[in-house]
């Protein structure tokens, strides 16, 4: 039996899944591609999290098919999940996604990204989910309205895996600013926003984020339908799904203040 890690990458283009042993060697790799949803006005780009989920068995499979007999004997210690930055999951009541998502290139919102920047008196470019919400909130109130939870392509491939909704804090950070204080969502920013929000029966941006952890903590654990999805038992850790540039820092062991990668 060999033991090792699990990481899931979900790209702008295509998602990527790689099993290493426990010493960080690559073993296995696995990818599958997806499209835009097509049709739409130059400049807008969504995705519909139905691809990333069908894509992340695809890769699975590539993976297994690579390892030959030895996918046989492996044993998945824990998982990790990066993915693109900033993106837009808006899910019901029914944990179902509310339509397609809009993804960290969409250029719809670039004014409520130059008013909250200002109100804020921090930037806030139009690819930070917040911006989009504000966006969501007076051109689709009816869908704002039906919101429930609030998520990114990382953490919404998180939740199918585990029913949970967690994100790594340099995730989070890409959704709505972090207080350096607390180490969670700014709680004066979040007041500020919903002062901007006229959506009658909304439920307030603070409730609908997903839960901030750091490095380490908790990210739920593979749960019926995430075992299933992967082929993997139930039980096994998952680490809070992170943004690719978190990522790619951790992945060049960058760990101090101080440290750059060129």
């Amino acid at each position: 039996m060999t033991q090792g890690y699990l990481g899931i990458d979900i790209g702008t283009q295509g998602l990527s899944v790689i099993f290493t042993d426990s010493e960080l060697n690559v073993l296995g790799v696995g990818e599958a591609g997806y499209d835009m949803v097509p049709g739409l006005p130059d400049g807008c780009f969504e995705q519909n999290p139905a691809d990333w989920v069908s894509a992340l068995q695809e890769a699975m499979a590539a993976m297994r098919t690579g390892l030959g007999e030895a996918a046989r004997a492996i044993e998945v210690l824990c998982i990790g999940i990066s993915g693109q930055m900033h993106g837009e999951v808006l899910v019901g009541a029914d944990s179902q996604p509310l339509g397609s998502a809009r993804l960290w290139c969409d250029n719809r919102n670039d004014d409520e990204g130059h008013e909250l920047t200002e109100r804020f008196g921090v930037k806030m470019p139009r690819r930070m989910t917040a911006t989009r919400w504000l966006w969501t909130t007076r051109n689709h109130p009816d869908r704002a309205k039906a919101t429930r939870h609030m998520t990114t392509p990382a953490g919404w491939i998180a939740h199918q895996l585990t029913g949970e909704w967690f994100l790594g804090i340099g995730e989070a950070s890409g959704m709505f600013p972090i207080d350096q204080s607390t180490l969670d969502y700014d709680e004066a920013k979040l007041a500020s926003f919903e002062e901007l929000v006229d959506v009658a029966d909304a439920v307030p941006l603070k409730q609908l984020l997903p839960k901030v952890s750091l490095a380490g903590q908790e990210g739920g654990t593979l749960n019926a339908a995430g075992a299933a999805l992967l082929d993997l038992p139930t039980g096994i850790p998952v680490a809070p799904a992170e943004g690719d540039q978190p990522a790619s820092m951790a992945g060049s062991l960058i760990g101090e203040a101080g440290m750059v990668s060129v």
